[in-house]
């Protein structure tokens, strides 16, 4: 209050928001990486929130592509739901086995989930090899192009929320 009234502002909430942001921006432009650190933490609490949100977005990207399917988007949903799964229960997996036996897996999620995703893009869609193969080609710099975009959206609306 007494900052706004020295600036000469009208002390309404808006500006209280203002000026706590640019603290927080001012606070990251600091030599101290404590508020970096703070800010990434609260988006790594936010993570499962920001998969949830992606996944209509990734969604819409499976039904451009495969526009020409009979299949309506909360199937291709259903697709994507299930593709997801697998990957969280298959890093769940890698952890398990680091944790137990010391095995870092790492270097194999990608080969792994990479082929899952051909698999079942093979098997849900029951296209030929051809069609299937340029279309995960295409699917492998589509999707990660679209969670950036959805991160990218997620961040800023995190540290709007922060």
């Amino acid at each position: 209050d007494k900052i706004l009234d020295t600036l000469k502002h009208e002390n309404s909430n808006w500006n209280k928001f203002l000026l706590k942001k640019s603290f927080q921006v001012n606070e990251f432009n600091s030599k101290d990486d404590s508020a970096v650190e703070k800010f990434g933490n609260y988006l790594d609490e936010k993570l499962p929130f920001i998969l949830f949100i992606s996944l209509p977005f990734l969604t819409i990207v499976f039904a451009i592509i495969y526009f020409r399917s009979k299949l309506n988007y909360a199937e291709h949903m259903v697709f994507v739901f299930s593709v997801m799964s697998f990957v969280f229960f298959f890093f769940f997996l890698a952890e398990l086995i680091n944790l137990l036996i010391n095995i870092d897996l790492s270097y194999f999620i990608p080969i792994v989930l990479l082929f899952y995703l051909y698999k079942a893009l093979r098997n849900f869609y029951q296209q030929s090899r051809l069609k299937t193969i340029l279309k995960f080609v295409l699917l492998t710099f589509m999707l990660p192009t679209t969670a950036l975009f959805v991160a990218v959206i997620m961040v800023f609306i995190g540290f709007i929320l922060y």
